[in-house]
């Protein structure tokens, strides 16, 4: 089974992806389990829900909570919905605090990015607490890259490495997966049987076709805005840097 650890829809606030369209990709890449995260909101409806249903997939839901630091964190419960709040309202502390009380999955994303846990001015105190107290940290994403996670894993036993797409757009979707082996799964407990697998058996799974068209996409935007800058600097500023050089 492959599992997609971190998914964006037109509930985002920096998405416009349809539930169709993420369906859709999702068959194409033979996903069989994804979390929807959206950014501090669950807003997919029963309706939404039915159409992945549908397509044998299955929703793990998700937010991506933005902590009053700044950070980042992806709780994952079926009701995470009652544990919605605006934006910066729970500290990264009392957020996962109040997830492990009530039995979610907690998964650390992009750990080292701007919005990333490392990235925020967290003590040192409540870094130790976050990182305690969650099940999964992301080491690589196709949008970042790779994470320097190396110490913490080995200082952490109890989190595990994923890897995401973090896809805002379905066509994002597919590139990083994670697989874990088709087993029955416990129908009251659909949750925990998957994450349980995924926590103690997940292997990462990639698709180099699509890597490599990231890198070239990427290589062509940075050098076309390095010539769109080039072209607007003043020639008093150009002779200034090259007499510096």
């Amino acid at each position: 089974m492959l599992v997609a650890t971190h998914c964006h829809t037109k509930y985002s606030c920096d998405s416009d992806t349809k539930i169709n369209d993420l369906i859709k990709s999702c068959v194409k890449n033979n996903i069989k389990c994804t979390f929807i995260n959206d950014h501090d909101t669950f807003g997919l409806t029963k309706n939404d829900l039915d159409k992945f249903q549908e397509k044998n997939i299955i929703v793990l839901n998700a937010i991506e909570f933005t902590t009053k630091e700044g950070a980042h964190i992806i709780g994952v419960h079926k009701d995470i919905k009652k544990f919605e709040k605006e934006r910066y309202f729970y500290t990264a502390k009392n957020l996962i605090e109040i997830l492990k009380e009530n039995n979610a999955w907690i998964s650390i994303p992009h750990p080292v990015h701007a919005t990333g846990i490392l990235s925020v001015g967290l003590s040192s105190d409540d870094l130790e607490y976050c990182f305690l107290n969650s099940n999964f940290i992301e080491q690589e994403s196709s949008k970042y890259g790779k994470f320097e996670i190396s110490d913490l894993l080995m200082k952490y036993s109890n989190l595990k490495a994923i890897i995401s797409d973090d896809a805002h757009k379905a066509n994002d979707v597919g590139t990083m997966l994670n697989y874990i082996e088709d087993k029955p799964l416990d129908a009251q407990d659909i949750y925990s049987s998957i994450l349980m697998e995924m926590h103690k058996h997940s292997k990462p799974v990639y698709d180099i076709k699509k890597i490599r068209r990231i890198k070239i996409i990427k290589l062509i935007q940075s050098n076309f805005i390095y010539r769109i800058i080039s072209q607007n600097i003043s020639r008093g500023v150009k002779n200034k840097i090259k007499s510096i050089l």
